[in-house]
């Protein structure tokens, strides 16, 4: 119910559609006192029996997981399931009610655990069909033995985890340590009896057939300890219901008290307007009776009685009062189907504990010196008591899984979108939320772009200023995890405690809504200027070409899209993730298209210095022949025109 969990400070009216939902939800509500008190006594008194004797606990997980694993030995296509499945069991184990406020997020901290539980059993089991499928199209001998050895690490080390983890304290527990170490030298060794019958598998059928065996025994054995694990969290709920009942009510109390007191403020809200739109009324008419009015005077009053009018008409659908009731019937109807749950649990709960009762008496009145018929008459009875001891236990672990489901019930709406951190939701603020450890931790991007751990185990309510929390005795309000603090002062306005980016009063375009870009800062090193005319021998070009020839055109043509802050560092990231990304085919491909491009620019460089020569040579003076050189006719021709001016310039003297 995270999207209750903000509250808007504006005035304006709810939509249509959001007023539509509100009336059928408020036609839908259920009777406010939801609380199944046979229900809460039978439970009751089951916790307190039983409390100190529970049989299902995490020791008790850890030996008969270990008995499951050694059935059917078998190669293990996937990761190590058991240190998952013992977390959740752990976790389960480690939760505990507290008294007072905190005791509703008991609830919140046990559907954390089951709804991760369930993702991680929907993840494995894709996860195996997706490895299988890949194995398939080129399975051999060596891949199918490297299985094995695997299979066999894995085992011991859930051995050596178990030892660890196991505790003995008395003949009992060394006496299932030791079974279970027989049962882990007899699994081992068929595991490696397996691995040397595959030596002799030459032929590729035997090995296709060989592996198509292995992967469906071992899709099957991971899918039943994931069902093994499902049905003992199940049962372990169900020891609990008292713990998960007392949780829920305090959440459904805690919200009916919200509702109750801001519906009380509502209400003195709503008698205040109509006692001043009496007096407005009033005003208005000692208006229109004086002898002499002002239409200023009598335009004021009508305008104020407008705006009271609209907020009397207006009254009761603000948000704030939406999603109190909103939240309300969601918690109400949990209840209540959990009710229906736990009547039906604890009535068998309660069968299984009264056959106990009639199992200690029969047993104290078994004599073995009656007559015959006698004799057969008790044993009958005895076995009804063994068959219906099983019928009981099978019923209670059938009702228990309903646990499950009820705890796996999908709420808000939500749209998941990936990335390469992982799977994320936006919050009201349009933050990225991310979901890791299959739903066990949440991280809240905050208004700088790192990342915060998110927990919403405080309990919350509201008041006329909004919704606020309780910390250290005092009122703080809050509107969601990454938006500011704020006080009520002796004047009764908002003092800020803490500053966020200003996106909780209005948008703030400078807040980040994903995670902070590392190239979004500028980072260049100081260095001196380094003289980068000189050339590289021929070796050295060669294997810059070899190495990152068939990248680095592409790399450097994406750097200059980009132009981002911290050349270096984007550079770095793109190299590694072309090479990881490629794959050998696509590497051979950009390195035949790098070369094809380097003789394409050896040729080029060819041609254009052919070109650049002829040009040279072209504009040079040619050479001549001796013959071309002689210029005796040249030189007469020469002197005949000179002699010829000579003699007439000497003819202006005799003038």
């Amino acid at each position: 119910m995270a999207s209750f969990a903000c509250y808007s400070v504006s005035k304006e009216n709810t939509s249509e559609g959001y007023k539509e939902l509100i009336n059928r939800v408020r036609k839908q509500q259920l009777p406010q006192d939801q609380t199944d008190h046979t229900v809460r006594s039978a439970s009751y008194a089951q916790y307190a029996a039983h409390k100190d004797l529970r049989t299902y606990v995490y020791k008790d997980f850890l030996y008969q997981l270990r008995k499951a694993e050694f059935i059917t030995p078998c190669v293990i296509v996937c990761d190590n399931p058991a240190p998952f499945l013992k977390t959740y069991v752990r976790l389960i184990e480690a939760a505990q009610i507290q008294d007072g406020l905190v005791s509703n997020a008991y609830y919140g901290e046990l559907k954390k655990v089951v709804t991760s539980f369930v993702n991680y059993f929907t993840h494995v089991i894709d996860e195996i069909v997706r490895r299988i499928d890949r194995y398939s199209y080129n399975v051999d001998n060596h891949r199918m033995m490297s299985l094995v050895d695997n299979t066999i690490d894995m085992a011991t080390e859930n051995q050596d985890l178990f030892l660890m983890e196991f505790t003995v304290t008395n003949e009992a527990d060394q006496e299932k340590v030791n079974e279970i170490e027989q049962g882990h030298h007899d699994y081992v060794e068929a595991l490696r009896k397996l691995r040397d019958s595959m030596i002799y598998m030459n032929k590729v059928e035997t090995i296709e057939n060989f592996a198509k065996e292995q992967f469906e025994i071992s899709t099957k054995k991971i899918n039943e300890l994931c069902n093994f694990t499902h049905g003992y969290i199940s049962v372990m709920l169900a020891d609990r219901v008292y713990e998960i009942s007392v949780s829920l009510e305090e959440t459904v109390d805690r919200m009916n008290t919200n509702k109750r007191k801001y519906s009380e403020q509502c209400s003195q809200n709503l008698t205040r307007l109509i006692h001043n739109l009496y007096d407005k009324n009033k005003e208005n008419l000692e208006v229109h009776r004086r002898d002499r009015s002002r239409s200023v005077d009598s335009a004021e009053i009508n305008r104020s009685i407008e705006v009271i009018k609209s907020k009397i008409e207006n009254f009761g659908n603000e948000e704030t009062i939406a999603r109190l009731e909103l939240e309300t019937s969601y918690w109400a109807r949990r209840l209540k189907d959990f009710n229906d749950i736990a009547r039906v649990l604890t009535h068998l709960q309660g069968d299984l504990e009264n056959l106990g009762k009639e199992e200690e008496k029969y047993n104290e009145l078994k004599c073995t010196d009656l007559p015959g018929p006698k004799t057969i008459c008790f044993d009958a009875m005895g076995e009804n008591f063994v068959k219906k001891r099983k019928y009981l236990e099978e019923k209670i672990a059938a009702v228990s899984k309903t646990l499950v489901t009820f705890f796996c019930v999908r709420g808000t709406d939500r749209i998941l979108y990936a990335d390469n951190v992982g799977s994320y939701y936006c919050d009201e603020f349009n933050h990225q939320n991310y979901v890791t450890s299959y739903g066990l931790r949440t991280f809240h991007v905050n208004c700088e772009g790192q990342f915060v751990e998110h927990c919403e185990g405080d309990p919350y309510f509201f008041d006329d200023n909004g919704r606020f929390k309780l910390i250290d005795g005092e009122k703080v309000h809050q509107c969601a995890p990454c938006t500011s603090q704020y006080k009520l002062d002796q004047d009764g306005l908002f003092n800020k405690i803490t500053v966020d980016c200003g996106h909780s009063t209005k948008v703030n375009e400078k807040c980040r809504l994903d995670i902070k870009d590392l190239t979004d800062v500028e980072i260049l090193p100081t260095r001196e200027i380094i003289d980068i005319t000189r050339t590289l021998d021929p070796d050295s070009v060669k294997y810059l070409w070899d190495s990152y020839g068939m990248i680095l055109p592409e790399v450097l043509y994406d750097l200059c899209l980009a132009k981002p802050k911290n050349p270096i560092h984007y550079l770095a990231h793109i190299l590694i993730k072309r090479r990881f990304e490629s794959t050998n085919a696509e590497l051979e491909a950009y390195r035949e298209l790098a070369n094809k491009y380097r003789s394409d620019i050896y040729q080029k460089r060819q041609e254009e210095s052919m070109a650049a020569t002829q040009a040279w040579k072209s504009k040079q003076v040619k050479r001549r022949k001796p013959e071309d050189l002689d210029d005796t006719n040249d030189w007469a021709t020469f002197n005949q025109q000179t002699a010829q001016m000579d003699f007439i310039n000497s003819l202006d003297f005799y003038n």
